[in-house]
């Protein structure tokens, strides 16, 4: 382990923070500890700018943690922190921390239901949420414990004392999709999310004090938190936050006004900032780009507005959650995933499945409010079906479970997704089977371009699938949405 890795943890190389290890600065890890005291964050929201140096951010925690401890919970229950990417649910999470809880963080936008599956699924015995979402739960007979600005406390359904994780060390769960399509939830231990911070840090040349991160992304994307949140202020960077939802005239404001000088953006939103014509923030050296793949178009925009470092990212909750990391150069293997984090290695199982071994991987998830354990150590099958490049890099191909059979061929929905997004003027596309019929494909246009139809796509795809792999139908949707999965 080298570099952010190490200072983030203050051990030796490939140790594990110990609960009440030294952080950076020499500070203890215990409680908000982790925070290192040249760390600040500056929340942009419609009402102004608030601005908490380490040393306010750390009251900030211990007095939200007071509140929690106020409530009679018991160390190790799991409380669901959805408030949305400001401020409060970085204090909420840390102040969980603090009060000895193990917080599961969520979107503010989910749907009813989803909420009531994870709070089951983790024996949650309160909620930090937005008052929109506890009202659908005051039909169930849940009351309030407490209230501020835009968060409800809630009482939930689960038994105190029950179902802790077992290794007594801060821990945080996320939720993920599993096989089934229903949310999981994926118990991390702290320790190894700064750890993974540090990895992900040192693979795209360190951060540090002085460094000004603008977050960009939702903070419950686990790379948003992990690395964006977490990894930043135990770096001793800045740290941006706005409101939701996202705007790209917020974003180039804040951007400008922060001095930002690293941020990170799913394809989508990279599309969205470019495609406004506006000026990127001259302070801005680096952005990364995750969650999806990066086309070609985009990448060679990006450089052209005057950013210099652009990297691509490859990970899953599972993992911790970055696995690998990529800086795209022009070259016939731009597609591929990079090189595997310091620490990580991978191989393909025998169906083409890419397999990560990582000293990051998940600690264990929760079942109807029972803790369980991880059981296959530190290897995390991915779901991604890939094939190995000249170089010794993988490549995508499509997701294990999104495999179809088209006149009796199978057929990867991830390769033609792949393929249509290289299109300039596409944003992105979704690509499902419409029974026996073939493949039905949904395209984001790129805002502003010079249009996209039905015909243009298909001969696109002609040149570069086979037939039975060019969808039958193509769905214009509107640029301002995102596609579905």
């Amino acid at each position: 382990m080298s570099g952010t890795a190490q200072a983030l943890l203050g051990g030796p190389a490939g140790a594990g923070a110990a609960p009440g290890g030294v952080a950076p600065g020499g500070a203890s890890e215990a409680g908000a500890g982790w925070v290192h005291p040249a760390a600040s964050v500056t929340e942009y929201t419609p009402r102004g700018v608030r601005v908490l140096d380490a040393a306010a951010l750390v009251a900030g925690v211990a007095e939200r943690a007071e509140q929690w401890a106020g409530h009679g919970f018991a160390p190790g229950d799991r409380v669901l922190v959805g408030t949305g990417n400001r401020l409060t649910t970085l204090l909420d999470v840390a102040a969980a921390w603090e009060a000895g809880l193990v917080p599961v963080l969520l979107s503010d936008a989910l749907a009813p239901d989803s909420y009531r599956l994870l709070a089951a699924a983790t024996g949650a015995v309160a909620g930090r949420l937005t008052p929109a979402v506890a009202r659908t739960w005051a039909a169930r007979g849940s009351g309030p414990l407490a209230r501020d600005a835009g968060t409800v406390l809630l009482r939930l359904d689960g038994e105190p004392g029950a179902g802790a994780p077992p290794y007594g060390e801060p821990s945080l769960v996320l939720a993920t999709s599993g096989s089934t399509g229903l949310p999981k939830a994926v118990v991390h231990r702290r320790s190894r999310l700064l750890r993974n911070a540090g990895m992900h840090w040192d693979s795209v040349g360190g951060l540090g004090p002085g460094d000004r991160y603008l977050l960009s992304q939702s903070m419950y994307f686990s790379s948003a938190f992990v690395c964006g949140v977490l990894g930043v202020l135990a770096a001793g960077a800045g740290l941006a936050l706005i409101e939701p939802p996202f705007a790209t005239a917020n974003w180039f404001d804040a951007g400008r006004g922060f001095g930002a000088t690293h941020t990170a953006l799913t394809p989508h939103l990279l599309m969205r900032v470019l495609d406004s014509g506006e000026r990127f923030p001259a302070s801005l050296r680096q952005v990364t780009v995750g969650g999806d793949r990066l086309g070609r178009t985009a990448l060679t925009e990006l450089r052209a507005r005057g950013v210099p470092d652009v990297r691509t990212t490859y990970g899953l909750t599972e993992a911790g959650p970055r696995v690998a990391t990529h800086t795209p150069g022009g070259t016939a293997h731009d597609g591929g995933l990079g090189r595997p984090l310091a620490g990580v290695s991978w191989r393909l199982g025998p169906d083409g499945e890419l397999v990560v071994r990582t000293p990051t991987a998940q600690a264990g998830g929760y079942t109807d409010g029972a803790y369980v354990p991880y059981a296959a150590g530190d290897e995390v099958p991915t779901g991604d079906i890939c094939e190995e490049l000249p170089d010794g890099t993988y490549q995508l191909v499509g997701r294990a479970r999104r495999v179809t059979s088209v006149a009796g061929e199978k057929v990867f929905l991830g390769l033609v997704e792949r393929v249509l997004a290289d299109h300039p003027e596409v944003s992105a596309a979704r690509v499902a089977a419409d029974g026996d019929k073939g493949l039905a494909a949904q395209i984001l246009p790129r805002p502003g371009g010079a249009g996209v139809d039905a015909a243009e796509l298909r001969r696109w795809c002609r040149g570069r699938l086979r037939a039975v792999e060019v969808p039958r139908t193509f769905t214009l949707v509107d640029p301002s949405t995102q596609l579905s999965k």
